[in-house]
């Protein structure tokens, strides 16, 4: 190849290249230790009920447990479970936090866990979660300005549960580098539902259902989009569904990522029932992401007693690997539900979108540009 056309080829290279920046992690623990045995302290408060810090340890399969007995009082006498640790974040910013957990059966709503961090004045909630949860995610959540470049604050895990048993499975404190795109927690109707997240981001999501006369709706509790339906369908068919559709620009960012929490109630489920995920790169045509075999169906269900996944499952991060989402203004997402009787309903819980931004194409050196502009010169 001559020298010149290789200097062009060189930059152009440069200029199609996706970021290949990964997060810096702070401190990671899959918890597959007892926490004492692993840096952290263990503390707990017992309350009226006979707790001791044996209660909270490994369980031998990969997660530490917070187990507590129920004593009856609904959690009115404040009995907690917690593990804290010291962190040094010298050199760090832009810190975020993600844990995974699960609750043992149902949780009551007195029942919390949540993620806090002292940067001197005390312990702050970060994140957390109440109620029914299931297994789930908590993040990633930004810990704040605070902990950048901070040699000394502290992070704890702490469980107010006396009713049930909670159990950590991956906790990690690490740089977040990712752009949010786009975040719903579901607390509006889906129809009415913009985003301020950035700008352009002005329209919800469009609901369409398969036929009118099935009444679905997707409408929200203050907490969750509830899709659901007012007629039973006793022959299912293909317009027996309700599906929600978003554009999002990702024009400048690559890495698109995306997660997604939601859970059934009713009853009545069947094999199918089903929740789906898809995405566009034309905001034409549709492929699945995900269905909801093993995760919002675990059991597969074949009959009219099946109770699906009430206590909730969480999809992600999943990083797209079909490079047609970067950088592409037609980047759609679409979630469907399917199902045929009004007492089967699908509970959106949150959505999130992240990015990387696709860096500026790298400058030659100005020798290198200017040996290329000599040999095309040459050839002159």
């Amino acid at each position: 190849m001559e020298f010149g056309k290789a200097a062009l080829a060189l930059a152009f290279v440069a200029a199609v290249q996706y970021s290949t920046a990964s997060a810096a992690t702070l401190f990671e623990d899959p918890f597959d230790l007892d926490p004492d045995a692993n840096g952290w302290t263990e503390t707990i408060n017992q309350g009226s009920d006979t707790i001791n810090l044996a209660d909270i340890h490994e369980t031998g399969a990969g997660e530490v447990i917070f187990e507590t007995d129920y004593d009856g009082t609904d959690g009115a006498d404040n009995e907690f479970y917690a593990i804290t640790r010291t962190l040094d974040a010298t050199g760090f910013s832009s810190l975020a936090v993600k844990l995974s957990i699960r609750e043992a059966t149902t949780v009551e709503g007195s029942d919390n866990v949540k993620v806090q961090i002292d940067t001197g004045s005390g312990f702050t909630d970060v994140v957390g979660v109440s109620g029914e949860f299931g297994t789930t995610t908590l993040g990633p959540t930004f810990l704040g300005a605070a902990t950048n470049n901070n040699s000394s604050f502290q992070i704890r895990v702490i469980s107010n549960n006396n009713a049930e048993d909670i159990y950590l499975d991956h906790f990690i404190v690490y740089e977040f580098t990712d752009v949010v795109l786009y975040s719903d927690d579901f607390s509006l109707d889906a129809d009415a539902n913009g985003s301020t997240d950035r700008v352009g981001f002005t329209n919800g999501w469009t609901v369409e259902q398969g036929n009118v006369a099935n009444g679905f709706t997707a409408l929200t509790d203050g907490d969750e989009v509830v899709l659901a339906r007012s007629t039973v369908d006793t022959s299912p068919d293909a317009d027996d569904y309700i599906q929600l559709t978003h554009n999002f620009d990702t024009t400048g960012y690559s890495h698109i990522s995306i997660q997604f929490d939601a859970r059934q109630t009713g009853t009545t489920w069947e094999s199918d029932d089903s929740l789906q995920i898809l995405y566009t790169t034309d905001g034409v045509n549709y492929q699945t992401l995900l269905s909801d075999g093993g995760v919002w169906n675990p059991a597969g269900e074949t009959n009219a007693g099946g109770t699906g996944n009430t206590g909730g499952a969480f999809f992600g991060p999943y990083q797209f690997t079909d490079y047609a989402v970067f950088n592409n203004p037609d980047f759609g997402i679409r979630i469907v539900g399917s199902f045929n009787a009004d007492v089967e309903q699908y509970l959106l819980n949150s959505i999130l979108l992240t990015g990387i931004v696709i860096p500026a194409p790298a400058a030659l050196p100005a020798g290198l540009m200017l040996m290329g502009l000599l040999a095309g010169r040459r050839r002159a």
